[in-house]
């Protein structure tokens, strides 16, 4: 199989491939995650997840680089994610009673 190597780190990569240390961090998250994260929500995980890296440096006197920071971001757009959803079921659910005035089973 042809590979080529990145002019940066030495990696192998497969044709067409871009290297992680090339790559953004959104970009490493999407791969992460395996889907697309709309710009105005990537900006709101990114800037608590940094948030959450430089807590937890701090408060377990670490240094945890990006690496990490790729996952807590995963995390935190999961946790987001969760969070609308669970928030737009009770709105929903809001709706529906005031439908059925407490009279739907």
């Amino acid at each position: 199989m042809m590979y080529t190597q990145c002019s940066r780190c030495g990696a192998n990569l497969d044709p067409g491939e871009i290297c992680d240390c090339e790559k953004t961090l959104k970009q490493k998250v999407e791969s992460h995650i395996g889907k697309p994260i709309p710009q105005e929500e990537w900006e709101e995980c990114e800037s608590y997840a940094r948030r959450k890296l430089n807590f937890q440096n701090k408060l377990f006197n670490k240094n945890n680089g990006e690496d990490y920071l790729v996952l807590l971001a995963a995390d935190v757009y999961h946790e987001q994610q969760m969070s609308k959803a669970t928030i737009n079921f009770m709105q929903t659910m809001k709706e529906v009673d005031e439908l059925c005035k407490g009279q739907c089973v």
